[in-house]
């Protein structure tokens, strides 16, 4: 059994953000499982999919990034689902628009979403899928702001990297995907 966590910051003004990069990614995870409809549930927005005969669930918190933990948290408890098998899927200013990094353990990297779920778990020890939104001066508007026609096209290429990285975790562990995605390089580079 599998918890997939994307977040983001629930409501139509953020729906298309930098912030949102972890929504947007477990929906596609979702579309292309063929997931049940998201309800809501856990302080959060659930469904349920299979994948490689896995029960997955998965979670859009809609407790605000910064208290994502606490709808994680509450699901967590519900079906016994250990840190280990719980990916989290965010974006991170310290990487290039639309690069992934796939990390086991360690701290929040300033991250107010993961220290979130870090504090309500307990734990550390669960797996993040970290995409790239770039950092600019002002990082609030920056993550709350939406992306150029350029910048899209950059990160829905990051997207599908993303279920792509998912996908292999939980087929392969996440080793195995860190080794591929964490040193994938864009095809102008």
């Amino acid at each position: 059994m599998w918890l997939i966590v994307g977040l983001g910051n629930p409501g139509k003004e953020y729906e298309k953000t930098r912030h949102n990069v972890g929504f947007l990614t477990l929906d596609a995870f979702a579309r292309d499982t063929h997931s049940e409809s998201f309800k809501e549930t856990f302080s959060g927005l659930t469904s349920e999919a299979n994948f490689e005969e896995e029960r997955i669930f998965l979670l859009k918190p809609l407790t605000y990034m910064n208290v994502s933990g606490r709808a994680v948290r509450e699901l967590v408890d519900y079906y016994k689902i250990p840190p280990l098998h719980c990916m989290v899927i965010h974006d991170d200013i310290d990487l290039s628009l639309g690069q992934i990094r796939i990390k086991f353990d360690g701290g929040d990297g300033g991250h107010k979403g993961v220290r979130s779920i870090i504090e309500q778990l307990n734990s550390p020890n669960f797996i993040r899928i970290r995409i790239g939104v770039e950092k600019q001066s002002n990082v609030t508007k920056h993550v709350l702001s939406g992306f150029s026609k350029k910048e899209k096209l950059i990160i829905e290429e990051a997207i599908e990297r993303g279920v792509e990285a998912i996908k292999m975790i939980l087929k392969d562990g996440y080793i195995k995907a860190m080794n591929r995605f964490n040193y994938y390089k864009k095809k102008d580079e």
